[in-house]
């Protein structure tokens, strides 16, 4: 009988130390998991970080794209207007070339 409780009682502490080395284990375990969660979390920060960045660059290329297809529409425009002065210059006297497009004009 004792030695059945000595028995026993020895498997209740294997058991105990097992439980025991799985606690450490799953314990070690999870630091490493919180460790990868807090990098995870400074890459998602740098990557918000670069999506603002990114965002606000994308937006002043957008500014400074509109602004050049308006100064090359008003180029464009700007040359169609010499060009047909140019072209009807002879029919319509009232029209005044600017000074260097009279030195380049052909006659």
């Amino acid at each position: 009988m004792k030695a059945e409780r000595v028995q026993e009682q020895s498997r209740k502490l294997q058991q105990m130390d097992d439980l025991v080395e799985k606690n450490l284990s799953l314990e070690d375990q999870i630091v490493y998991i919180l460790q990868q969660n807090e990098d995870l979390k400074v890459r998602i920060d740098n990557c918000q970080a670069l999506i603002q960045q990114f965002s606000k660059e994308q937006q002043d290329l957008k500014v400074a794209l509109e602004r050049q297809l308006a100064v090359n529409q008003n180029l464009s425009q700007e040359k169609e207007q010499l060009m047909f002065k140019l072209r009807h210059r002879d029919s319509c006297p009232a029209i005044h070339l600017p000074a260097m497009m009279q030195e380049i004009a052909p006659r």
